[in-house]
């Protein structure tokens, strides 16, 4: 199993986040349209989420080449030192935001029974399904739009530490297929996979996240990626698909073109695949290079903080007279994110992280010494 990061893995991840945020970011640059459907990214996310556990946790979870396998408690405690500090920040961030602006619209004294219980379903990580006071648009988790995908991810690896347990490749095959059905039948009539941050179509959500979280861990297993491990060239035609792919997968992100959910569930059945078996074996520099790095470790800074930051912006140029949407202050407001997702990733999330995995390192040597 690799255990050192994929370069182009975090050029990928980098790109995934800050289409995103462009997406969120479209009102402040004032265009009609941007990255229209950049929400395919997340099923980007659970897929790559997917073959990257394999790679890393599989072995160690099997117990392949040790007398005993990693438990879940600690894999669970390795899973929420890397997952739950920066969300942590973000829902500070996103409470403060929602209960000043209740306090100014006069609507905070006859919802604070609301705001209390919501808070204490975010701190778990869990949906509040009557939001329409606390989010506009009825957000799953209002403090915190983007962390729905968070919810499936944990669930997600919970899943997988299970499938690692056993190996059966069958159980993985089974929700790909349960997953497939579950989006057809809940995004078709919509015509899109946009959907799971909602009250009304959360469990689309978890649809996505079962099929393209399964994807990620099904070619992880393939004999092309064993291959790959083993050193072999991944061959010119494998590499053509996956460089088509992913061009014409960020065309349709990028376009402003109508919804399809076909063409959408092709992209994250088919396009994300391929391009990550394709660029997990990628040398060159456009997928290898500092930049690619830097974007890939605040990736998950830039998809967290994002929301809070251009919520922030539109209300200040609502009710200011000298700043106005435009292109310029749209990509002030981009730059501002990047600044300040490094920060928060460099000084909170990964001290915070270090502290987490420290306190389990000190709870385990406690743990044996009270055994021997």
């Amino acid at each position: 199993m690799r255990h050192d990061r994929i370069g182009s893995f975090d050029t990928l991840r980098g790109l995934a986040a800050l289409a995103v945020c462009l997406l969120h970011s479209t009102p402040v640059f004032g265009f009609h349209a941007f990255m229209s459907h950049a929400y395919l990214v997340v099923d980007f996310f659970f897929c790559l989420s997917g073959y990257i556990l394999v790679e890393r946790y599989r072995d160690p979870i099997s117990g392949q080449g040790t007398a005993r396998g990693l438990s879940f408690r600690r894999f669970s405690v390795i899973r929420l030192a890397r997952l739950y500090p920066l969300y942590a920040v973000a829902l500070i961030l996103g409470a403060v935001y929602t209960v000043i602006r209740l306090a100014t619209t006069a609507k905070l004294s006859g919802n604070v029974g609301l705001v209390e219980t919501s808070l204490t379903a975010a701190v778990f990580v869990l949906p509040y399904f009557h939001t329409g006071v606390l989010h506009s648009a009825n957000a799953a988790f209002p403090y915190v739009t983007q962390s729905w995908s968070l919810f499936w991810e944990l669930i997600a690896s919970g899943l997988f530490y299970y499938w690692a347990r056993s190996g059966k490749n069958s159980a993985v095959v089974a929700c790909m297929a349960v997953g497939f059905v579950a989006v057809v039948l809940l995004a078709v009539p919509q015509n899109t996979l946009d959907g799971g941050w909602q009250t009304f179509n959360f469990w689309l959500g978890g649809a996505r996240a079962l099929f393209s979280f399964s994807t990620g861990i099904l070619i992880a297993n393939l004999a092309v990626i064993k291959r790959l491990k083993a050193g072999a060239n991944s061959g010119p035609m494998l590499n053509a698909a996956g460089y088509l792919a992913f061009g014409l997968a960020a065309l349709y992100i990028v376009s402003d073109v109508a919804a399809n959910i076909w063409v959408e569930v092709i992209i994250a059945a088919l396009a994300f695949p391929l391009v990550i078996v394709t660029f997990s074996d990628a040398k060159n520099v456009f997928v290898n290079n500092p930049i690619g790095s830097w974007l890939g470790e605040i990736s998950y800074s830039v998809y967290l903080l994002h929301g809070t930051i251009v919520i922030l912006l539109l209300t200040f140029i609502s009710k200011s007279h000298s700043i106005h949407a435009s292109a310029l202050t749209g990509t002030l407001c981009v730059a501002s994110i990047l600044v300040v997702s490094t920060f928060v990733r460099q000084w909170i999330e990964l001290p915070a992280q270090n502290w987490l995995k420290g306190q389990m390192k000190v709870r385990t040597k406690a743990v044996a010494a009270a055994a021997e």
